[in-house]
Formats: structure tokens, sequence, C-alpha cells
């Protein structure tokens, strides 16, 4: 989900560049989200400009982000759906290890902590995890 994310939606799009496609929902922006996001893919970009006049988060978060969920499965195709937000950035050398955790009949989903970290100038973004006894920060 976006929102009047002008300023990230590029670097977000961009990081996803080792994915198969990206299913963007843009909540109403006023800005030029969708313009940068359509600049910045490498792959196939299917969006859906939102309607409504309330944002998400006051119509109801989770109810949105159910929608987000199964419109990103039924208009991808795909059996791996990886969520991220228009703020967010995740690292290429992610694909490996979700590749390798569902090749394990057990696991269903996979769960990465996020840091943000940023001041009145910079917005700076990455993902943490302990995996295998190691704290890794990408």
């Amino acid at each position: 989900m976006a929102k009047n994310a002008q300023l990230f939606i590029k670097a977000a799009v961009r990081c996803l560049s080792w994915v198969d496609n990206i299913y963007l929902y843009d909540d109403n922006s006023s800005d030029d989200t969708v313009k940068e996001a359509y600049n910045a893919a490498h792959v196939p970009l299917i969006v859906e400009e939102g309607q409504e006049e309330l944002p998400a988060f006051e119509r109801g978060e989770m109810r949105v982000r159910n929608y987000v969920i199964e419109q990103a499965f039924k208009r991808l195709y795909c059996d791996v759906l990886i969520l991220v937000d228009s703020d967010e950035l995740m690292s290429k050398n992610l694909k490996p290890v979700i590749l390798e955790a569902f090749s394990d009949p057990k696991i269903d989903s996979l769960c990465f902590s996020t840091w943000h970290l940023y001041d009145r100038q910079r917005y700076v973004h990455f993902w943490e995890t302990h995996m295998n006894g190691l704290y890794l920060i990408d």
C-alpha cells in the first residue's frame, strides 16, 4: 500500500527487481507516487488506484491490507507474496532465504523484522534478522 509516497516509492520498487511482479495499491495519492513507481519498475507492475476518500488507516488498516493481499494473489497468480510497504526496502539476498525456507513443507510463512531509521532530512530503512545463530543486517 502507498499513499503520497513519491519520495520513497522509487527506492522501494527498484529494490524489488528480483521479484517476478509487483502489485501496488495506491491509496488515493495526491502526488506522483504511481508515476514514480512505473518509472522505477524493472518488472511488471500492476497498480490498483483506490477510490476511497478516507485513507486506509481510517477505514481499517487490517481490512484494507487483507483486501490488498487477496487482490495481489489473484492478479499476480503467485505462490509466494512478499508484503512491502512503500517506505521499505528488501534486499535481493532474501530470495535464496525465501526459496530455502519454502522448500520445507512445514513452513507456510516467513516474517522479517524491519528497522526504520530517519531524521528530518534523511530516511534509511533496512531489514534485520537472526538466522542460523547469526545476527544479520542488510
